[in-house]
């Protein structure tokens, strides 16, 4: 379901903002995106970025985190910051972000939801009861040390991969396998995320995956190569 966005407080277009969403009685699963521009003066002003929005159940969440990257070119720049549910007066459910101030001199940035969302002090019924170990099977360029774990829902899933190194395929400058079981109907991309032994206040490296008829694809996109960089980790709960 897409959430229907009346507004923001940051000064992006409520049209320009895309969320979907699963949720029920335990749990809000949300997935999109928006792009935020750091030069906007009611971005500056904000404390949190809030996104009004209709058809959310959820009257409040604990903290959870959002991925946030670099949307201006150059280098793939990740970290992630803290969002959430709230209500505010008239019962207008409202999800907050936390602006990533260390990303202001990028001039924009993206925020990407691939996040669970649970109410504070409410007991529900325990999601995670099982995950299922796929191995992908290389078709182009190689990996090793590939480990990726599945648990699946009716409507959405948890996935967690990690990854030792990775050889691109030298026409394509992509890595992809097959997923075995992995349910045909949850297309999707997220970012697989590597750390290199130097400090940046800008966080992590990244390189964007897509999984697309249970075929996983992962793009060099530009990146330089790894240096000190001994794994690449991926979590992310998809809606199917």
């Amino acid at each position: 379901m897409r959430l229907q966005v009346l507004s923001t407080n940051f000064g992006v277009d409520p049209a320009d903002v895309q969320l979907d969403v699963y949720q029920n009685n335990d749990v809000t699963v949300i997935n999109g995106d928006f792009v935020v521009d750091t030069t906007n003066e009611d971005y500056k002003m904000a404390f949190a970025l809030e996104i009004a929005v209709s058809g959310l159940n959820c009257p409040k969440s604990m903290n959870t985190t959002v991925f946030v990257m670099n949307a201006n070119g150059g280098t793939h720049d990740i970290t992630i910051t803290k969002a959430s549910i709230k209500t505010k007066e008239n019962n207008q459910r409202i999800i907050c972000v936390r602006p990533v101030r260390a990303y202001d001199s990028l001039g924009m940035y993206r925020v990407v939801f691939r996040s669970m969302f649970a109410q504070p002090n409410v007991a529900f019924t325990p999601q995670f009861q099982g995950f299922d170990s796929i191995t992908p099977e290389v078709i182009a360029g190689a990996m090793t040390g590939a480990e990726l774990y599945l648990h699946s829902q009716s409507n959405w899933l948890m996935l967690v991969m990690k990854v030792t190194s990775l050889t691109f395929d030298a026409s394509q400058n992509h890595v992809q396998a097959t997923l075995p079981g992995f349910p045909s109907s949850a297309n999707t991309n997220f970012p697989l995320i590597f750390t290199e032994e130097l400090w940046s206040e800008t966080g992590s490296k990244y390189y964007p995956a897509f999984i697309e008829n249970g075929v996983l694809t992962i793009l060099k996109d530009g990146n330089g190569e790894e240096t000190n960089s001994p794994v690449k980790f991926a979590r992310a709960f998809i809606l199917r």
